[in-house]
């Protein structure tokens, strides 16, 4: 997964969406967002490796 190609942001997004980040949440929640990057290349059918 490379951080520049189309859908890798929105992957990313739907990543954090799902570890329970809310974007209107007026709180603030840390989150480690190496651990994204996985779920993340799974989503744009790619390997972390990659």
């Amino acid at each position: 997964m490379i951080l520049h190609e189309p859908g890798t942001l929105r992957a990313l997004l739907d990543a954090a969406l799902t570890q329970g980040w809310h974007a209107d949440d007026p709180l603030v929640k840390e989150m480690d967002g190496w651990t994204l990057f996985d779920a993340a290349a799974r989503r744009h059918g790619a390997t972390a490796a990659d």
